[in-house]
C-alpha cells in the first residue's frame, strides 16, 4: 500500500496525493509487469535483502508507460515499524535512444561487428534471432550467420538447440531471469570443448516486444 508520495512524483507522473495514497503500489505497473507479479518480486526482494535495483516501465496518471530506474530500500522507524522507500529516477529518454537505436538496422549490423572479442546474439520474445554478428557465427563454426526470425534451435549448432539453453533464454523473458556470467561448454567444429560464460541483457521490457541481448564470451 502507498503511504506517502514526494511532489517530484506527483509532477513527473501526473497523479495528485488522492490518486494514489493508501491504493496498492501494483497500480503504477504495467499490466504485463502485473501478469509476471514483478510488484509483488520488488517488494519480496527488498524485505529479503534489505534493498534491490530495479529497470522497469511505471504507469502515468495519463496511462502513458515510462522507463524508469528504481531503487527500493527496507526501513525500520523507531517503533520497529518496516516499509520500503522506492527512489524513481526516469530515464525513459534513455530508453527511446536505445529503441531508436535497435530499430537502426545498419547501425546495430556495424556495431555487433565491430566487437570481435565475445559473440553477440539479439533474440525477440518468441526465441527468434534479431541479430547476430560474425564473432558469434565463427565461435560455432556456422558456414553463414542464421536468417533473421529463424529460431534459436536452428542456428545451426547443437548448443543452441539444447533444452538447457532455450530454458535459461525463457527464463530471461517471461521471469526477467538474468543470465550473469554463467559459465558453459560446448564442442567448436574441430572437436575441441571450449567454455565460455553467458550474459544476457533485457533491450525492451514490454512481452509483446521484448528483446533480449545475449554475450557469449570465450574464457
Amino acid at each position: 500500500m502507498i503511504l506517502e508520495v514526494n511532489q517530484a512524483f506527483l509532477n513527473s507522473f501526473g497523479y495528485k496525493e488522492e490518486d494514489v495514497l493508501q491504493k496498492n503500489f501494483s497500480m503504477l505497473f504495467t499490466s504485463d509487469d502485473k501478469k509476471i507479479n514483478r510488484p509483488q518480486r520488488e517488494i519480496e526482494n527488498a524485505n529479503i535483502e534489505g534493498s534491490g535495483n530495479d529497470d522497469n516501465y511505471l504507469v502515468q496518471k495519463s496511462g502513458k508507460a515510462i522507463w524508469v530506474n528504481g531503487e527500493s530500500v527496507l526501513v525500520t522507524d523507531e517503533e520497529g515499524t518496516s516499509f520500503i522507500i522506492k527512489i524513481i529516477h526516469n530515464i525513459e529518454a534513455q530508453k527511446q535512444l536505445e529503441r531508436f537505436l535497435l530499430q537502426s538496422n545498419d547501425f546495430i549490423e556495424t556495431i555487433l561487428d565491430s566487437i570481435n572479442d565475445r559473440g553477440l546474439l539479439i533474440v525477440d520474445a518468441g526465441l527468434k534471432v534479431v541479430k547476430v554478428n560474425s564473432r558469434l557465427a565463427e565461435m560455432f563454426g556456422l558456414s553463414k550467420p542464421p536468417a533473421e526470425d529463424s529460431r534459436v534451435s536452428g542456428i545451426g549448432h547443437p548448443f543452441w538447440s539444447s533444452p538447457e539453453v532455450k530454458q535459461l533464454l525463457r527464463d530471461v523473458i517471461v521471469k526477467d531471469d538474468p543470465i550473469t556470467n554463467l559459465p558453459m561448454e560446448y564442442t567448436n567444429p574441430n572437436g575441441d570443448i571450449k567454455k565460455i560464460e553467458l550474459t544476457s541483457k533485457v533491450l525492451h521490457t514490454h512481452t509483446s516486444d521484448k528483446r533480449v541481448l545475449l554475450v557469449v564470451r570465450p574464457v
